[in-house]
């Protein structure tokens, strides 16, 4: 049987990288757990992350010798097929490179395909998450690979899909322009809107809610409006305001009336920081706000259109928040303080325990290591 391999490439990690300093891009495929039941596939990622995959796969690992016919995949991309091949090849999903047939060879996390190049190419389906505000444009492409790859979905009416429960009294659900899937109903406070392609996760609470065209991860507890966003899980949105063409790592807990803008007035092309220094032009028009893992905002936080928040800021005071917000740092009306890293970790650990969680000394270490890093 041949193997199937996902690994951490370099350009993966830097395409994520307000998020990949606290996680694996593997992780950060939101369909990682699918991918896991569906190919049984070993996990390369870098050294300091195994740990955080053990709890999901026993088959991961930094480094790997391939001795037989094996495809690698970049852990971003999603794929629909495994085409029969002889030769060593270079993977390809609409001119971007996903993967390689490969038939030995040595491979380490982080990953570059570079050396490969002078393979034959070889196009192959799938979807393949290239860049972080690529996410709320291939919503209704995530959705529905779900629904390819896992069966197990019972059809409750007219594209409506659900694995567990039943559709409770007072919620209202749309699938005219795409699935509405869910994973199960959890605790529903009505009235509750949800507009298809949107996906919905495990134990996902929804307070007074209108949802449309998002992919929920599990364990999160959200209220108001959420229009085109990826959340990724154990995160709160539990109140009014809206958050739209948004992504949101884990961990987060966005305040009563917390608000991004998704669309200038001006109606131009909307720029991202895609590093510290660094800003481009996206070419899209509808961004919202890309939040990373731990981050809290007061009441009343306003976040503009393309704002790339780092992990554990705190923004507070009811003001409007833009551009780039450098990690461990608190924003409010007298401006910036810088967040003790002990601080952090200890309001880390009490969320945490919230959803009975407790912090594994491996992640300690990897936030103290992020801390010294962009403290230098």
């Amino acid at each position: 049987m041949m193997d199937i391999i996902f690994i951490e490439t370099k350009e993966g990690i830097k395409n994520f990288f307000f998020l990949t300093e606290l996680n694996s891009t593997f992780e950060l495929n939101p369909l990682h757990k699918i991918l896991i039941k569906k190919f049984r596939p070993k996990i390369v990622v870098r050294k300091e992350l195994l740990f955080k995959l053990k709890s999901i796969t026993p088959y991961v690992s930094d480094k790997l010798s391939i001795k037989k016919e094996t495809f690698i995949f970049d852990s971003l991309f999603i794929p629909f097929e495994l085409p029969s091949l002889k030769k060593e090849k270079i993977l390809v999903n609409k001119g971007k490179i996903v993967g390689l047939f490969l038939k030995k060879g040595e491979i380490k996390a982080p990953f570059g395909f570079e050396k490969f190049k002078k393979f034959e190419t070889q196009e192959i389906k799938g979807i393949f998450i290239g860049n972080f505000y690529e996410i709320p444009y291939l919503i209704g492409e995530l959705v529905e690979a779900v629904l390819r790859f896992d069966r197990n979905f019972k059809k409750s009416g007219r594209n409506l899909y659900i694995k567990k429960g039943k559709l409770p009294k007072g919620v209202y659900i749309n699938t005219e322009d795409g699935p509405v899937v869910i994973e199960e109903f959890s605790k529903i406070l009505p009235p509750v809107t949800l507009k298809g392609p949107l996906y919905i996760g495990n134990d996902v609470h929804l307070f007074r809610t209108f949802i449309k065209e998002s992919f929920l991860m599990d364990v999160l507890r959200l209220g108001g409006e959420i229009d085109t966003s990826l959340f990724y899980g154990y995160s709160n949105k539990a109140h009014e305001g809206y958050v739209g063409h948004s992504v949101v790592g884990k961990w987060v807990n966005l305040g009563a009336l917390t608000t991004t803008s998704d669309l200038k007035n001006t109606y131009s092309e909307i720029r991202v920081y895609i590093s510290k220094n660094k800003r481009i032009n996206t070419g899209k028009i509808k961004l919202g706000a890309f939040i990373s893992d731990h981050v809290q905002t007061g009441i009343g936080t306003l976040l503009s259109s393309g704002t790339v928040i780092m992990p554990f800021c705190n923004l507070y005071g009811g003001l409007l928040f833009k551009n780039f917000i450098e990690p461990f740092t608190w924003w409010g009306p007298e401006g910036k303080e810088e967040y003790n890293p002990s601080k952090a970790i200890e309001v880390a650990e009490k969320m945490m325990k919230r959803r009975n969680m407790e912090m594994e000394e491996e992640y300690k270490r990897l936030i103290k290591k992020f801390y010294k890093d962009v403290a230098v």
